[in-house]
């Protein structure tokens, strides 16, 4: 199984293995995620990795996934610990939707918590830190109030508080959101179409699938600005194991990602997870790429970001990663300016609505 080339036009011959060197340990962490890596190859790159791949698999919360194909040793534990915290979120889950169903709220579970229960078997191979719940936005307070009586604790970020708030109890925390990014983010309003076409799965309520695989591509974008350290391995693992296993309607997608000027954002997310797979997965995708490809100097610029991995490496410096790199990631400047002034109101009414959300606790 050979690696994709990382290439950009102008490349050295020395700067190319120099990224192709930068990249070998995640392509090698994200194996279990092909349907053509057997368990040969999976075992012979285990003894070769030692620790360090090891400790790589497991930082990236992958080593479920690893015991699950290999029964190595070393991701036991983090195996046993999945399925403990799956369910917990489980059931934590079916009383949610038990008390949004009588109260009448409308939801959806979106993320990691949804993603796995439909491409991963079992489920708990994919961890979960909390569990992400996507309500309209003039049920929010009714929802968190809902949460907070059945003995869920707010806590609220400032940095978030524009269209998402934490709620914990002694067992899992949940993310309550009423939108999925940002206000600003996105060229129109979602949320009311995302909650129109959701679907039943195993008792839950769940985005649709081209929904759900919009949402994998802009969110790891523009949330984790598709960082080896930010959007993490496992949600590379997410899209792949998508591509495979379940239709894609592509058609729809782009449609839905050209409405919210957004076409970049899921190309470079794409891209990115190109660079992180084998060559046999890149015919799957390719065409996909091609028909969100921004244009030629765009295009390189954003290509060169991450042949880098710059939006890890510079995390620290938020404001110009955003300016630089975030801002980008939409397809008119009209959009990246509108998510500009989207950032700077969240700031100024960051108090204000945390306000709206602290009197529920008086």
């Amino acid at each position: 199984m050979r690696a994709t080339p990382i290439v950009t036009p102008g490349d050295s011959h020395s700067t190319t293995i120099n990224r192709m060197a930068r990249f070998a340990g995640p392509r090698t962490a994200l194996l279990p995620a092909f349907a053509d890596s057997d368990l040969p190859l999976l075992q012979g790159t285990l003894d070769g990795g030692g620790p360090e791949l090891e400790d790589l698999i497991l930082r990236h919360q992958l080593g479920p996934l690893w015991h699950h194909h290999t029964k190595a040793a070393p991701f036991a534990k983090a195996r046993v610990k999945a399925a403990m915290v799956y369910l917990r979120q489980l059931a934590a889950l079916q009383a949610i939707d038990d008390l949004f169903t009588r109260a009448g709220i409308v939801y959806t579970i979106i993320k990691g918590a949804a993603t796995r229960e439909l491409i991963y078997a079992p489920p708990a191979l994919r961890v979960s830190a909390d569990l992400d719940i996507l309500v309209a936005p003039d049920q929010r307070v009714e929802a968190a109030r809902v949460l907070m009586a059945s003995g869920y604790k707010l806590l609220i970020k400032a940095s978030n508080v524009s269209h998402e708030i934490l709620l914990t109890n002694d067992l899992v925390g949940v993310d309550l959101h009423w939108d999925i990014l940002r206000p600003g983010r996105t060229r129109v309003p979602i949320v009311d179409g995302l909650l129109t076409r959701r679907q039943r799965h195993n008792g839950l309520w769940m985005l649709s699938d081209s929904d759900a695989l919009f949402l994998m591509l802009v969110h790891g974008a523009i949330s984790k600005h598709v960082a080896m350290t930010g959007m993490g391995l496992h949600r590379v693992a997410d899209i792949a194991l998508w591509w495979q296993q379940r239709p894609v309607d592509w058609p729809v997608l782009h449609d839905r990602l050209a409405a919210t000027g957004l076409k970049t954002a899921a190309w470079t997310t794409l891209t990115w997870v190109r660079m992180l797979s084998p060559t046999t997965f890149g015919p799957l995708v390719e065409t996909a790429i091609d028909s969100v490809r921004p244009s030629g100097p765009r295009a390189a610029y954003l290509q060169s970001w991450l042949n880098r991995d710059l939006p890890a490496r510079l995390a620290h410096l938020h404001a110009a990663r955003l300016l630089a790199f975030s801002m980008f990631l939409h397809d008119r400047p009209s959009d990246a300016w509108c998510a500009l002034k989207g950032w700077q109101a969240a700031r100024m009414t960051s108090a204000t609505d945390a306000l709206v959300f602290g009197s529920l606790a008086d």
